[in-house]
């Protein structure tokens, strides 16, 4: 800093806002941007900075009916939040050092500041959004912990239900982005709560309520869905009368899980996962018969299917890095600097083994789960990192031997893939039931 007005000083202010409430005090400074002084067009750039922890988020902001230029950078600590801004501002014409528009962006500063961020957010809108699935909702759900409603649609082009919830965005840009956002999240969450996939219709209708209006509705409502009380595993274990019914503690789990990020990062990926193994799987009517039809364009989808099992395991492990003595590789006594005496010391993140030890957790030590878990993450870190195939259209030649490969053969498939999809799903719902014993 700074990096485009180079011969103008510039003014440090304050911030000390929390990084639970970093972007809500960006977003709200933005609204503020406009409100008070004109339309907010900038260039975004984020640096790194001498200080690992701390990154500076730099703008430079210019736009038609504007008279200045303006350069602010945010200096983003990872854990503490936003810790200070360093703001300048040059007229547009004469490039010159412009202080009345600078104060004018200070006043903004400090308007938002004044604001609290620390109270819980009144929802500024309900957006209802449709969804898809292959099995339409049992009934409608009221979820209060959540702040939830699903209501049941009449499977007509896919749609099962609806999905309606808050938004507490003030700015009309920025609501059709958090809504989409936002139902892609919780139709994540029910892919993985029902082991069903879901997801938001394409350029779905967004229905936009005012918050009184759907406080009105919402004390009216009730729930009529069906829940089912015996863990999910199979994909038909929801399945009532050809309708979904629920987990029994569906409202707990989309409360905990939609208020983490990592929770809801992990939901993503197994929600992607069942959506690619929904395309690299097929099915067809052949002779009256439904059956998968994988072919040489598609069957190479199944290898990033594996992927997304495993980053969706791997989302809930702690990986930040753990400071180790080095140990020498003979004695196993740690190894010490030659100059200055000290232990040599390394980071590692132990994700491999972090992994193995979530999966021995959740599943009681199962040998089959820690097999095809173990199995599936070697296979994952082999494609990944050296390309391997864990396919093979032609894997079995008619009428020839199989291929052998050292220690195993050559397979059109992994041995596990036929029941990691719910080995994985039956993991993540024990992980996230346990978090609400835990709380």
């Amino acid at each position: 800093m700074p990096y485009h007005l180079k011969k103008i000083s510039f003014k440090k202010i304050e911030l000390a806002i929390p990084r639970k409430y970093v972007n809500a005090f960006l977003g709200e400074l933005w609204d503020e941007f406009s409100r008070t002084i004109g339309k907010v067009a900038c260039f975004h750039n984020y640096f790194d900075t001498d200080d690992p922890q701390i990154y500076e988020y730099n703008i430079s902001w210019s736009a038609n009916g504007l008279p200045f230029t303006a350069e602010i950078s945010f200096f983003n600590h990872t854990n503490k939040g936003l810790m200070y801004a360093l703001i300048g501002a040059v007229d547009s014409d004469t490039e010159q050092h412009d202080p009345v528009s600078e104060e004018k962006i200070i006043k903004a500063f400090k308007n938002t500041l004044a604001k609290s961020f620390n109270q819980p957010q009144k929802p500024t809108f309900y957006v209802q959004i449709s969804l898809e699935g292959n099995y339409q909702l049992s009934g409608d759900y009221k979820f209060p912990k959540s702040n939830l409603f699903f209501s049941a649609g009449k499977n007509t082009n896919g749609i099962i239900g609806y999905v309606t919830f808050p938004i507490y965005s003030t700015n009309k840009g920025e609501i059709s982005y958090d809504s989409i956002h936002r139902a892609v999240q919780i139709a994540a969450v029910l892919t993985t709560l029902t082991q069903q996939y879901f997801s938001v219709v394409d350029d779905a209708q967004q229905k936009i309520i005012n918050a009184d209006n759907f406080q009105e509705q919402w004390d009216k409502k009730i729930t009529t869905g069906g829940f089912v009380d015996s863990e999910i595993i199979e994909a038909g274990d929801c399945v009532v009368n050809e309708r979904i019914c629920l987990p029994n503690m569906a409202d707990e789990l989309f409360s905990v899980i939609l208020s983490e990020d990592n929770f809801k990062l992990s939901c993503s990926r197994f929600s992607e996962g069942l959506s690619i193994r929904k395309d690299a799987n097929p099915l067809i009517n052949e002779n009256h018969l439904i059956c998968i039809k994988r072919s040489i364009n598609n069957i190479h989808l199944i290898s990033y299917e594996l992927i997304a099992y495993v980053a969706a395991i791997e989302a809930l492990l702690d990986t930040s890095p753990k400071k180790i003595d080095v140990t020498c590789p003979s004695c196993e006594k740690s190894i010490s600097c030659s100059s200055c005496g000290k232990p040599i010391v390394e980071e590692d993140r132990k994700i491999s083994e972090k992994f193995r030890t979530l999966v021995k957790d959740c599943t009681g030590n199962n040998p089959i789960f820690e097999k095809a878990f173990k199995e599936l993450y070697d296979d994952r870190s082999k494609f990944v990192h050296t390309g391997i195939n864990l396919h093979n259209f032609f894997a079995y030649p008619p009428n020839r031997p199989i291929i052998l490969l050292g220690k195993r053969h050559l397979s059109d498939l992994p041995g596990y893939y036929h029941n990691i999809h719910e080995y994985t799903g039956y993991l993540l719902r024990i992980y996230f039931c346990r978090q609400i014993t835990a709380q």
